[in-house]
């Protein structure tokens, strides 16, 4: 198991520079997650404790979706006609793209009037982000941004943090908290995370294959929950906060 494991991690190493891509946001797109974050600072909300259910992770990103004052569209079903469908971006990891199969997509009728728009849950609830923004100009999307929303602990059930600030994480305990993958991972961080998530899901490749040369019903699904214990969100705050803030000005 530990030859696996490090020649996962070697292999993840080889395959990546010394610094991630950095998102490019469009002015109107920029404005509007920093409205967000003005409104996230002058609000009072807070986690209601205990363990995070989804009805309460919910609430608390439908309460988002409302501070950032842009119209809500739907995604559609499969089956439906839809004008635009977006993959599951797989981020951007010091150069490193992570070798992820996911068949959901994002399906959405492209609003004909230009402006930015938010989906709810684009890849379902189990799936990040929890929020989606899009910039439409001239009939195509220009911009796309994730929100991810947590009320309580820091756990990650389906993604790696992104470093290529492609998505903005909002945490919600005593206070607001908001930081980039960058502020809470650093390289080798990065890279042990990286290694167990795809190790997990390659051996759900595996046995599944397996069972269905036998002829088995039963099919395993890669969960690589992830943990951040003693992180401390408080320290460095108003300074994260005010680098966030420069950074969308």
């Amino acid at each position: 198991m530990q030859t696996l494991v490090s020649a996962k991690i070697a292999s993840i190493h080889a395959n990546m520079n010394t610094a991630p891509l950095q998102t490019n946001l469009t002015p109107t797109l920029k404005f509007v997650v920093l409205r967000l974050l003005t409104c996230l600072d002058a609000s009072d909300i807070k986690s209601e404790g205990g363990s995070e259910t989804q009805q309460s992770s919910s609430k608390t990103e439908k309460a988002a979706l409302a501070m950032l004052g842009v119209p809500v569209i739907s995604t559609v079903k499969k089956k439906e006609r839809s004008l635009f469908s977006l993959p599951m971006s797989a981020g951007d990891f010091f150069g490193y793209k992570r070798v992820v199969k996911h068949n959901n997509e994002c399906r959405f009728v492209l609003p004909e009037a230009e402006g930015v728009y938010a989906i709810h849950q684009p890849y379902g609830s189990q799936s990040n982000p929890d929020i989606l923004l899009i910039e439409v100009r001239e009939h195509r999307l220009v911009c796309q941004f994730g929100i991810e929303i947590k009320s309580g602990g820091l756990t990650w059930n389906t993604h790696v943090q992104t470093a290529d600030r492609s998505m903005l994480y909002v945490a919600i305990k005593d206070r607001v908290h908001y930081f980039f993958g960058d502020h809470i991972r650093n390289k080798d961080s990065l890279v042990l995370a990286l290694a167990w998530d795809e190790l997990q899901r390659e051996l759900a490749d595996v046995v599944n294959a397996e069972a269905l040369r036998t002829g088995r019903k039963n099919m395993c699904v890669p969960y690589p929950k992830q943990e951040f214990r003693g992180l401390n969100l408080d320290e460095g705050r108003d300074t994260r906060h005010a680098e966030i803030k420069q950074w969308l000005a």
